[in-house]
């Protein structure tokens, strides 16, 4: 009896990991061309909100930017845009509810979250006094180190692109 406990207890234990691990953080890169902010995801996703603190607010503003769903809005009118980049402060047509944005000030720590249903990405980055983007301890091992180039559209769009 006790055998066949364990060797029923192991695989659902092991389903049970599996399904966790679908669940929770994914990475996120913040890369900047000309100036402007990007939010890069490693493949398409549906997308529910996107906010940008300040990682410690000293007196400051505690929400430069935030786009969402209007809370009072029933789930199944909700539209969720499905993307793998997002520009700081861009207007979204499924996001009714808009924020800010706010100008993002050099040497100061900001987190973007992106929330993706039963998903979500978070991450640090800071415009350090030269102007560079800098991400001083990515979420994941593997963000370190990574390259983008850039991509222009006919349309005069950009697609980041992992070098």
């Amino acid at each position: 009896m006790m055998k066949f406990k364990l060797t029923l207890g192991i695989p659902l234990l092991a389903a049970c990991l599996g399904l966790a691990a679908c669940k929770g953080p994914v990475p996120v890169d913040v890369v900047q061309d000309g100036g402007e902010v990007y939010f890069v995801l490693e493949a398409p996703e549906e997308i529910s909100s996107i906010r940008v603190l300040p990682r410690a607010p000293a007196g400051g503003p505690a929400l430069l930017w935030e786009t969402r769903h209007n809370m009072t809005t029933p789930l199944k009118d909700r539209k969720y845009p499905r993307l793998k980049q997002v520009r700081y402060g861009a207007k979204l047509a499924e996001f009714p509810v808009v924020t800010g944005p706010l100008e993002l000030a050099r040497d100061v720590e900001y987190v973007v979250t992106i929330e993706l249903g039963d998903k979500f990405a978070q991450e640090t980055f800071l415009i350090a006094g030269d102007g560079k983007l800098v991400m001083p301890s990515p979420a994941f091992q593997r963000q370190r180190g990574r390259v983008y180039s850039v991509v222009a559209g006919k349309d005069g769009s950009r697609e980041f692109v992992r070098k």
